[in-house]
């Protein structure tokens, strides 16, 4: 699925849309009939409208948000990757072949790619980025704190104004 699809069909949200998507966002595991007492409708008007979030795409996934130092992957880095001319799949393919890069994003500027990375030190960043030598440069940003941001929520809760 495309990051920005190229014909999105723009859903309409009502501000009960919008409350169940926030609560839903802090919690994707609230049962049904609690999110309905939230928002102050019955529980199957709730899994309806969940549904039609659904069907419609607004939602897409309801998933665990996991705590990868925890998991030993302490470093976050920022990966940039400037294919060599006539080498994009190449880069591309190693870029899909990496457990190490979570996500990537294909860019307008000379680095074509920018991907996050996650590692357990510099030998592990090392030897991400050695097999791009010989079809891409690359270059690394460590990342040293996210900055706390309500993310997606409020963009959504602009939509109640």
């Amino acid at each position: 699925m495309a990051l920005f699809p190229s014909n999105p069909q723009e859903a309409r949200l009502d501000a009960t849309d919008i409350r169940i998507i926030l609560a839903l966002r802090e919690n994707a595991r609230l049962p049904v009939a609690e999110l309905a007492r939230h928002v102050g409708l019955s529980p199957q008007s709730v899994a309806d409208r969940m549904r039609r979030l659904e069907y419609d795409q607004v939602i897409v996934a309801y998933k665990a948000e996991l705590n990868l130092a925890v998991l030993g992957y302490n470093t976050q880095v920022l990966l940039r990757i400037r294919p060599a001319p006539g080498s994009t799949d190449q880069a591309r393919q190693l870029i899909e072949a990496s457990p190490q890069i979570l996500a990537c994003y294909r860019v307008t500027d000379e680095n074509c790619f920018v991907a996050l990375m996650v590692a357990r030190g510099a030998r592990d960043l090392e030897d991400t980025m050695e097999p791009f030598i010989p079809y891409a440069q690359t270059s690394a940003s460590m990342i040293l704190k996210k900055l706390d941001l309500p993310d997606v929520a409020r963009l959504i809760e602009r939509e109640q104004h």
